[in-house]
């Protein structure tokens, strides 16, 4: 298997069948009726309870017998099964499939609350639980209690499940009922785990819950003439609701255990001879790191498939070369789709027959190339008919074309392995970045001495949310070390600005993180947090400058400013350039000329007060100095670099903008993409002696003013901003190393604008601000020209750049964009009247709103200080017959884009874009 795009699709080699599970079930008995097919073991009383598929069928009749004769059920309602694990459990769920009524598992930890929301939804006939959770239920319903020693009381709707077991049963219920059942009638209905809220109910029919059973491909596994599956997954799962369906549908031998107990787990394999374990993968971790472990009680084992949370490579082989296993796989599903629909191993992935499986953009919906994540989707017959009663839901989880929205991000990779990054409502975009709650989460969990953790974020002024973690500790650590801990591993961005240390976690009914809880939590928690600062703060500002910047960080930040101290750093509260630009800008009102990126060398406002004190404080950092003097005095020996035929690219920033935009224009000329952290360097990455293309922003700021600045070593950008210089230093360096043969591109392109054909646009650049800001005002340049470039098109220019090295040049557009034409067609669509000015007159106008506190032109002004004009040469673009220009229809397109993420609606009239970021 060797992918393209995002897309697989499932064997159709066995074809589905219209039957129903009683049906087939009695097709098994049948084939097999003395063949031991159910064993219950329990580590708490030892019991050790054993049927043959003949004695299986003989306790069903037994248990539908009662239900139709004793509590007079009709077909078709529902059976609610309220216990732990134990034999009746299965029994009931047994009778109920195969009785013509609706299966209907409850959590047993569900409280009385929950119950009374719950069951009013199903309106089961019938509830079976023990005596020891009668409290639990609502009055007013039908109750089967398993208690061995329980008299019934049918005149008020107590009964017996022993009764019902003990009592005579001649008639064959199963037999009867497989002859009037339809492959269109319900069998189960099974419930969400509602991580994000109320469980919702899914409804399955008989065809779609047998076929997943009789159409898989049982080559691979153990012959089920000796299959024998260990369950010790909670009944009430849909997991284990499958897991046992399926067994008994194959004709195989199931083992379930009361409770998981790893050293009773390890005897029972043994002695059962297991050769199958599904099970989350905590389970295994358990059994293999414990003391009672060893290979011979497990050499039984064949086959182990995880599934519930992520499985990493690492536990799947540890878990193979322990245990000697044949294959060890995770296995990915959902409840909505009849539980496991695919499995992989640490090499390949399999899509179960019958499904199909593809991934798409969030914005176009259309199947990504292999490695760009998106949602997954999934279309199949074989899953539910949708969810009970919830017609929003139903709507909102579906496409048009039928396919169904697992909610799910991921990614595919060429051999078919799927990797789940994250579920898509609970993607953070901080500051224009998208950040993954579970890359943080599995992050955190490899730290030695965390136990558990969880993310969310909440609401955030400056950055559109904001990130905050929680842990629960084998011992203690500071948030500090966690926080260094993740600095290590994450990109800045995914950082959590706080890290709560909590004695307990809060897990729902499914034993997953809650997450509305700890939304809850954290805000409560910052709240306090914040609180105490204010009554302890040790050293606040003392200036008039220090109260200014406390006073604007206050408000920007969401911060009291009683809390705001000479210690506080501008980037662990969540500082980025919006208020960055602000704050110097302030601070120019002490020292006029101020560093662009004096908070990187000021990053505290103890320190910021220091420097308007004694603006003269030298703040070169004498590394920058020193990195000056070793790329003067390098020596490097010429090279010649052999041509490489493997289309390979390496690819760092490959979740910016741009970089999204590179990966699809690589992969669409062959190339095989891997995506670098952000933070290797120049230097790492050129000693490769690869060709190599670098992008730089010196030439769009030197294009903007009108003539070109060639990086120079007599000509220090002291006073530009940390980017700049970065990007300085870069093309020093680089431009050393051309001299020394190596095949080295220099690119720079002007603004980067929208796709040119889906309009998708970063809606954090400049740019659209910029436009927004002045229709807003009622304000149009007249006749002013901006070098804007369509993404794509940049991204593209790149690729094919690549036979050209070495090389370096400014990507700029042919032809200008007319802002006025932008303004225009924005002031149209929101029913403004805007006036045409000259760019000076509208300059002096903004700053007038700036003086007056406008909050928009205060976080733009720093990039207003830029002229439009264009009197630079631009000749590797026409000779490369690129043309990287705006048209009529690529601008009308990203307008229409950003209309429709609300980017020029009213409530974001203080300058932020909110919760929209970079929308790629």
């Amino acid at each position: 298997m060797s992918l393209t795009e995002s897309h697989l699709i499932g064997s159709t080699s066995i074809p589905l069948q219209e039957t129903t599970y009683p049906k087939h079930f009695l097709e098994i008995v049948e084939k097999n009726p003395n063949k031991e097919c159910f064993v219950f073991r329990s580590s708490r009383t030892g019991a050790n309870i054993r049927h043959t598929y003949s004695q299986l069928l003989h306790t069903l009749n037994c248990v539908i017998q009662g239900f139709k004769n004793e509590i007079h059920m009709e077909l078709h309602t529902v059976v609610a099964i309220y216990l732990p694990n134990c034999c009746e459990y299965v029994y009931s769920q047994l009778a109920a499939l195969c009785g013509g009524y609706i299966m209907m598992p409850l959590n047993p930890l569900y409280t009385k609350p929950q119950l009374e929301r719950l069951l009013p939804r199903v309106n089961p006939s019938v509830i079976i639980s023990l005596t020891a959770m009668k409290q639990n239920i609502p009055s007013g319903y039908n109750i089967c209690f398993v208690d061995p020693n329980l008299e019934e009381d049918p005149s008020n709707k107590i009964y017996s499940l022993k009764k019902f077991l003990s009592s005579p049963c001649e008639r064959d219920y199963v037999k009867e009922v497989s002859e009037i059942l339809k492959p269109s009638d319900v069998s189960f209905y099974g419930c969400t785990s509602g991580s994000t809220g109320e469980p919702k109910i899914c409804t399955y029919t008989h065809f779609a819950m047998i076929n997943p059973f009789i159409t898989i491909d049982h080559t691979t596994n153990t012959p089920v003439e000796r299959r024998r599956a260990l369950c010790f997954t909670p009944l009430f799962t849909t997991a284990a609701h499958f897991q046992i369906d399926a067994i008994f549908a194959a004709g195989a031998t199931v083992v379930v255990c009361d409770k998981f107990e790893p050293e009773s787990i390890l005897k029972f394999i043994q002695e059962e001879k297991i050769t199958n374990v599904n099970c989350a993968p905590s389970g295994i971790l358990a059994l293999i790191h414990h003391p009672s472990f060893s290979t011979e009680k497990v050499k039984s084992v064949e086959h182990v498939i995880m599934g519930g949370a992520v499985v990493s490579d690492a536990l799947m082989n540890e878990a193979q070369n322990k245990m000697g296993l044949l294959d060890c796989k995770s296995g990915y599903g959902m409840t909505e789709t009849c539980g496991v629909m695919y499995t992989m191993t640490t090499t390949v992935g399999q899509l179960q027959p019958h499904y199909e499986l593809r991934i798409v953009d969030h914005i176009t919906r259309k199947i990504t190339p292999v490695g760009v994540p998106g949602e997954i989707e999934v279309n199949t017959k074989i899953m539910m008919s949708g969810y009970l009663n919830n017609e929003k839901a139903n709507k909102e989880s579906y496409t048009e074309d039928g396919w169904f929205k697992t909610g799910d991000e991921g990614n595919l990779d060429k051999y078919g392995r799927l990797i789940i990054t994250g579920r898509v409502k609970d993607m953070i975009i901080r500051g224009g970045h998208n950040v993954f709650p579970s890359e943080i989460v599995d992050t955190l969990q490899t730290h030695p001495n965390v136990v558990l953790s969880g993310c969310v974020s909440v609401p955030d002024r400056a950055q559109g949310e904001l990130i905050v973690a929680f842990v629960t500790l084998k011992k203690e650590t500071k948030e500090s070390e966690l926080k260094e801990y993740c600095r290590q591993r994450l990109v800045s961005f995914a950082v959590p600005t706080h890290i709560f240390i909590i004695e307990k976690m809060p897990l729902n009914s499914f034993g997953k993180v809650y997450n509305p809880e700890l939304r809850k939590m954290a805000a409560e928690k910052i709240k306090m947090y914040w609180q105490n600062k204010c009554e302890n703060n040790p050293c606040p500002p003392s200036t008039e400058a220090g109260h200014a910047i406390a006073s604007l960080w206050s408000e920007w930040f969401e911060i009291p400013q009683k809390a705001i101290s000479k210690e506080m750093n501008f980037f662990d509260i969540g500082g980025d350039s919006l208020v960055g630009s602000q704050t110097v800008g302030l601070i120019r009102r002490f020292v006029s000329d101020a560093p662009f990126d004096l908070l990187t060398k000021c990053p505290t406002i103890g320190l910021l007060e220091e420097y308007v004190l004694n603006p003269k404080l030298d703040l070169i950092h004498p590394q920058f100095k020193k990195d000056i003097e070793d790329i003067q005095n390098l020596k490097i020996e010429p090279i010649q670099i052999e041509p490489n035929q493997k289309k390979v690219a390496f690819l760092t920033g490959s979740n910016g903008f741009l970089g999204v935009h590179l990966i699809q224009a690589l992969q669409k000329k062959g190339y095989h993409v891997l995506c670098l952290v952000r933070s290797l360097t120049v230097k790492f990455v050129t000693k490769a002696k690869v060709p190599f293309i670098y992008v730089s922003s010196i030439g769009v700021a030197a294009c903007v003013g009108g003539k070109e600045i060639i990086p120079d070593s007599t000509i220090l950008p002291f006073k530009a901003n940390g980017y700049i210089q970065t990007k300085w230093m870069n093309e020093l360096y680089l431009n050393k190393l051309r001299s020394f043969g190596y095949k080295i591109g220099i690119l720079r392109p002007a603004f980067i604008s929208g796709n040119s054909v889906s309009g998708c646009s970063n809606t954090d650049d400049f740019i659209w601000k910029l436009v927004r800001l002045l229709v807003n005002n009622g304000l149009s340049p007249n006749e002013q020209k901006m070098i804007l470039t369509p993404v794509d098109l940049v991204a593209n220019a790149f690729v094919e750049s690549v036979n050209s090295l070495p090389i370096a040049a400014n990507l700029m557009p042919l032809h200008p964009a007319d802002i006025s034409y932008v303004c225009d067609l924005v002031a149209k669509q929101m029913n403004k009247t805007i006036e045409h000015k000259p760019m000076n007159e509208i300059k002096e106008q903004l700053i007038s709103l700036a003086q007056s506190g406008n909050k928009e032109v205060l976080s733009l002004l720093p990039s207003m200080q830029m002229s439009g004009s264009l009197d630079i040469e631009y000749e590797w673009v026409k000779e490369q017959s690129l043309d990287l220009s705006e048209t009529q229809q690529s601008l009308d397109n990203s307008i229409t884009y950003l209309f429709k993420t609300g980017f020029f609606g009213e409530e974001f009239s203080d300058g932020k874009t909110k919760a929209f970021g970079r929308s790629h």
